[in-house]
């Protein structure tokens, strides 16, 4: 095997110069050609006046010979004329010293500086040809003498013998002189590229560590600053303030005058907080609308609470722009190193948190860490294993029984979601299912619960079972994500279950948020077959147009009504007008809550249809809810 690799493997030097240097021969051979043809021409004007006629024609001839080279090389086809004026120029040398004094002759001092020629000509191979031809023509002269075939003799030295020298020494000159000029040319291009690569390359690491709308240094570079503020090296320095600052309601901006004009309001208030920096104080920009400030050394926390106001006073004053003056506010949580952190997750973690403390008191306001962490430490960890949980099965759906309160029949049921955590044992859906909603986890929870029930249904239908339809709770965040209606038409679809098997709860508050988006939703919904409900109806808002406009089939009572229905006159009051309005309306009710025959006997009187509550059953796994309620019934179609 090869240690060496494809690019560092010997190669012979190439022939044939590159594209960028073809331009650069062509006028390179033309100068030399020039001087040579100029240089050959008074020398034979010379040598025809005052030496040998024969030399004088020689070079004379020799002239004309390279007279091609100068017409190969204006057709741009350089290698040819090169190689014709260095084979033409070694034949002249030799013969030059044929007929002159051998290997005493003066011509032959000419060959060293052909050789360089062809070297500057980037003829390579041209060059050791024309090496082996001097040797062989030398040789040849050599032999020659030695032999008595050309008898040469050392004659007096003649005058043009002088010029003969100087004219061999000038040109070798000339051609060491182009070469020395292609080198600093060479080399002066080599050090403006360098130049510019190194400026490129401090650019891009200048790009790469400060942010390009406000030339503020960023988020990479604000880790940096932290890490060497938690060095062990850096605890001498004294006590740091870490403030974040977070602008309020800078969305609104963009979106009323355009992403332009917030740009151009975020840079020049990033130029306003640069200039207003203490010498103190570093400043970072670490995300569209936030900024990081690190103060260091600080003389005692008062100080930096008094100076993290006085950032409050100069992030509200008003900037001009297009005619219009802007206003913000921001939020701040203020954090002290090292008393809330030694590390820079800590610090950011926990002046993140203090800034959301700060947007919850009502914002442009300062919030101190207060330390007490553990309970958010404890829904973040809580987050990431529901994340987990929803990945590797962890979360089940139970199903309890809902009963036709005059019949008492099986008529539906309600999917509960639970969670069987291997580290938290069984949580509670009061715990998980708050924190989903806020997280927006409660999107993709919600999405398995409807195709997890579609999916029971359909296996219980397979089965030959009596099944029933089944409701399921739908969150506000999965109106907002906007694929409520795919996800219902998918999981129906799915597993060939009409859509008269799937009920919908709502919540009262859902119907009053951004109601026309919910409608058109919900449209769709119903088209599919799929039946609505309120829940919780009563605790809420209670438009009663929203029950019309949404076109609503039931009403499910609240378990806080229900449960003190025998004890409470007021509540009975409640329970009975509710009931009354969805007789009136044409829908149906479900109590919640019941507990007793005797609860459920009253909603009976009191005109209500159907009850769910512990009477019955709490909420049961799939199979042993099947295995109560759910008799053998193979040619069952559809829900009654």
């Amino acid at each position: 095997m090869n240690p060496l690799t494809p690019e560092m493997r010997p190669h012979a030097t190439p022939d044939v110069a590159p594209d960028g240097l073809r331009a650069l021969q062509r006028t390179r051979l033309r100068k030399v050609l020039t001087t040579i043809l100029l240089v050959l021409l008074t020398l034979s004007l010379v040598y025809g006046l005052v030496g040998t006629r024969a030399t004088a024609l020689s070079l004379l001839l020799a002239s004309a010979a390279l007279l091609p080279s100068l017409w190969f090389n204006r057709q741009n086809r350089v290698p040819l004329a090169a190689d014709w004026m260095l084979w033409t120029l070694n034949l002249a040398i030799g013969l030059l010293a044929l007929n002159g004094q051998g290997l005493r002759d003066t011509a032959l001092l000419a060959y060293p500086g052909l050789l360089v020629f062809a070297i500057m000509l980037w003829r390579n191979r041209t060059m050791l040809a024309l090496l082996a031809g001097q040797v062989g023509i030398v040789c040849l002269i050599w032999w020659l003498d030695a032999a008595g075939h050309y008898p040469s003799k050392v004659a007096a030295a003649a005058a043009t013998q002088i010029l003969d020298i100087a004219a061999i020494v000038g040109l070798t000159a000339f051609a060491s002189w182009l070469i020395a000029t292609d080198l600093r040319s060479y080399l002066q291009a080599l050090a403006q590229e360098n130049q510019r690569v190194t400026q490129a390359l401090a650019q891009l690491e200048h790009s790469t560590r400060h942010d390009v709308l406000t030339g503020l240094p960023n988020r990479k570079l604000a880790n940096e600053a932290l890490d060497k503020l938690c060095q062990p090296s850096s605890h001498t320095g004294g006590a740091a303030a870490v403030m974040l600052i977070n602008l309020d309601g800078f969305k609104s901006i963009n979106e009323s005058l355009g992403i332009r004009t917030g740009d151009e309001f975020l840079a020049t208030l990033a130029q306003r907080l640069h200039t207003r920096r203490q010498t103190d104080e570093q400043l970072f920009r670490t995300g569209s609308d936030e900024f990081l400030i690190i103060r260091h050394p600080m003389a005692d926390e008062g100080e930096a609470g008094a100076r993290a106001n006085v950032w409050l006073t100069d992030i509200a004053q008003p900037i001009r722009l297009s005619g219009v003056d802007i206003s913000i506010t921001a939020s701040i949580g203020l954090i002290f190193f090292p008393a809330d952190g030694n590390t820079p997750k800590e610090l950011m973690m926990r002046a993140d948190m203090a800034m959301q403390r700060a947007k919850e008191a009502g914002r442009n306001t300062v919030c101190r860490f207060q330390g007490h962490t553990g309970q958010a430490i404890d829904h973040l960890n809580m987050l990431a294993d529901m994340r987990r949980g929803l990945q590797t099965g962890q979360f089940k759906l139970h199903y309890q029984p809902k009963f036709n309160l005059e019949t008492r029949t099986l008529c539906g049921a309600e999917a509960l979601l639970r969670w069987q955590s291997p580290e938290r044992g069984n949580v509670s859906p009061a715990t998980f299912i708050p924190l989903a909603e806020k997280s927006g986890l409660i999107a993709d929870l919600g999405k398995w619960v409807i195709e997890t029930a579609c999916q029971q249904m359909q296996l219980w239908r397979q089965a030959g079972l009596d099944a029933c339809p089944v409701a399921v709770n739908v969150s506000m965040v999965q109106f907002r994500k906007g694929d409520l209606q795919d996800v219902v038409f998918h999981a129906l679809h799915s597993n060939g279950l009409p859509g008269q098997w799937l009920e919908l709860e709502l919540t009262e508050s859902l119907l009053t948020d951004s109601h026309t988006t919910v409608q058109v939703t919900l449209e769709h919904i119903r088209r599919m077959g799929v039946s609505l409900a309120i829940d919780d109806f009563g605790t809420g808002y209670s438009n009663l147009g929203y029950l019309k406009q949404f076109e609503i089939q039931t009403l499910k009572i609240d378990q806080s009504f229900v449960r003190k229905l025998g004890s409470v006159q007021h509540d009975q009051a409640i329970v009975k007008a509710i009931v009354n309005i969805a007789n009136e309306l044409g829908l149906s009710t479900v109590a919640e809550g019941v507990e007793t025959e005797d609860i459920a006997e009253l909603l009976h009187g009191i005109g209500c249809r159907k009850g769910q509550g512990y009477l019955w059953s709490p909420a049961l796994p799939p199979d042993e809810f099947a295995q109560r309620f759910l008799p053998h019934h193979p040619d069952r179609q559809g829900p009654t």
